[in-house]
């Protein structure tokens, strides 16, 4: 994941891609961090949900009003 190129030989933009993928990294693992916490808590912390209960857009469905 990480770049081995060093910092100082890097564009601004290189510098900045870098240091996104290791913002993005580290909420990902405390966002799975608080996940499994819940999960142990309160049970699964999955939002599943039956086809038919779903709230996405059917773009072939036509809205009556």
């Amino acid at each position: 994941m990480s770049n081995p190129l060093h910092p100082d030989l890097m564009d601004p933009a290189e510098r900045l891609d870098e240091l996104a993928k290791i913002l993005a990294a580290g909420l990902m693992r405390m966002w799975a961090r608080k996940s499994s916490q819940l999960s142990a808590t309160q049970g699964e912390s999955s939002l599943d949900c039956a086809p038919h209960q779903s709230r996405h857009a059917d773009a072939n469905a036509v809205r009556k009003v």
